[in-house]
């Protein structure tokens, strides 16, 4: 009973892990193509398994004592504060992340929108930037090109294939 019960939790939890994170497995397929015995692709996977169960383990205490945490200074601060009713820490902790997030994804967005190499127009034929634009030197360059290279132009609208400056 329980045996089959932990090995069938155990399988969804590994098929849940494969599924959601598939980005880890992406990250770590290069060391196992490098890896040239099978004693050396034990080692990388262990080393692999090793971290992710660290990361687990700290990401669970991190959540459990900030749960605590507030539910410490909760019980302090409200009057009857019990912890059982729909606003308990738990949801407070959930609430308080989200928008965190939100707020971080809203400032790199910010940041993104802000520097002038985030052109897309090599793959949607428009573009958000000036065509032309100056160098500190006078010379005007291209922007926005697919490759990211800044292409200098000289005044007769010539492009000088020797100037151009590394992404």
């Amino acid at each position: 009973g329980w045996i089959v019960s932990f090995l069938t939790g155990c399988a969804a939890a590994f098929l849940l892990k494969l599924t959601t994170s598939i980005d880890d497995l992406v990250w770590f397929s290069p060391f196992l193509t490098f890896c040239k015995t099978d004693g050396e692709k034990f080692k990388c996977g262990a080393i692999y398994l090793i971290v992710c169960m660290y990361c687990t383990i700290a990401a669970y205490g991190i959540a459990k004592g900030s749960e605590y945490g507030l539910d410490a200074v909760l019980h302090n601060c409200i009057p009857g504060y019990d912890g059982s009713g729909y606003w308990n820490s738990s949801r407070i902790l959930s609430c308080a992340s989200s928008l965190f997030i939100g707020g971080f994804a809203l400032k790199e967005y910010a940041e993104w929108s802000e520097d002038e190499n985030n052109d897309f127009s090599f793959c949607c034929d428009k573009s958000n930037e000036n065509l032309n634009d100056n160098n500190d030197d006078g010379t005007e360059y291209e922007k926005g090109n697919a490759l990211g290279i800044d292409l200098e132009i000289e005044a007769n609208g010539k492009k000088n294939p020797g100037n151009e400056a590394s992404p």
